[in-house]
């Protein structure tokens, strides 16, 4: 059954390349770069009327974002130009889940020049990439001290954000510093929470036994939305999905509750399994490795 779906499948991609043939299609007519939502697809390069360059069905591939630099510029230096900005992005992102004040300096690169503008966002991700490995040796309980006083207190300074009811965690992995806070934060991201959602519904599907399957919403489930899980799924969003290998010691300036006790060496099977020490604000220390607390 499999080779004859197979056969019927190389039967219509020689018949549509027959076709080709048969319009004049030129093999080497230029298509959108790879990494847009068109990528692969012909575009042409004449300039009648009815003709589109291949700039312009770049542009319609991001929605008709235009700028005025993508008159001049090459399919590749858009594409560069996309990579370049991504990157930068998530650097400053990262910063600022941390420090969120801190934003790179001005550029002074030539504007409308798709080369000036991947020059700018290369610049930036570097001074994040800095920023972040000056963070990274700050003391953890100083980053959980800093960021509670940036967005701990109202205009009088009073506090708005008790510990009492919100935790704050920090750990490293390479050398880059990640902060974790609970879901009730004003930081707290889409992003964090499609994660959260995520790891609940890969655990509740492989570990029935630990996770509580009849209101997905109650304990213990709900440790995927405190300050140590988005620590570790932040971290984890950074590396590719996974902590595999990896060595970590995460500082919490709250008492891990039952429901992190619970859920979270499961939780870092799934994020492949790395050794993570947690330290709380007493000092006292809790590490898992296995799906299990070893010390």
């Amino acid at each position: 059954m499999r080779a004859l779906l197979w056969g019927k499948v190389v039967e219509a991609k020689l018949h549509a390349l027959d076709r080709a043939i048969k319009a004049n299609f030129d093999p080497n007519q230029p298509r959108v770069p790879a990494g847009n939502p068109d990528g692969g697809q012909w575009t042409s390069t004449g300039g009648g009327s009815g003709s589109q360059s291949a700039n312009e069905r770049l542009a319609q591939a991001r929605g008709g974002r235009r700028r005025g630099s993508d008159a001049e510029a090459t399919p590749a230096q858009l594409a560069r130009r996309d990579i370049a900005e991504a990157q930068a992005r998530a650097a400053i992102r990262r910063v600022n889940d941390i420090d969120p004040a801190w934003k790179p300096r001005a550029s002074l690169t030539r504007p409308n020049s798709v080369e000036g503008e991947i020059a700018r966002a290369e610049a930036a991700r570097s001074e994040a990439e800095v920023r972040l490995r000056e963070l990274a040796q700050e003391e953890p309980t100083s980053l959980i001290d800093a960021f509670r006083r940036q967005h701990g207190l109202d205009l009088l300074g009073d506090p708005i954000w008790s510990r009492e009811q919100n935790s704050v965690s920090t750990c490293q992995v390479d050398g880059v510093p990640y902060l974790g806070v609970n879901s009730q934060a004003i930081t707290y991201t889409n992003s964090d929470r499609t994660s959260a959602e995520r790891a609940r519904s890969v655990l509740i599907e492989k570990h029935p036994d630990v996770i509580n399957t009849d209101d997905i919403g109650q304990f213990p489930n709900d440790a995927l939305f405190h300050a140590e899980a988005t620590c570790l799924l932040r971290a984890a969003r950074a590396n590719g999905g996974t902590l595999e290998t990896r060595v970590i010691e995460v500082t919490v300036d709250r008492v891990m509750c039952p429901s992190c006790r619970t859920v979270l060496p499961v939780l870092g099977l799934e994020l492949g399994n790395p050794t993570v020490r947690f330290i709380d604000p007493r000092g006292f220390t809790r590490t898992m490795r296995d799906g299990h607390w070893i010390e």
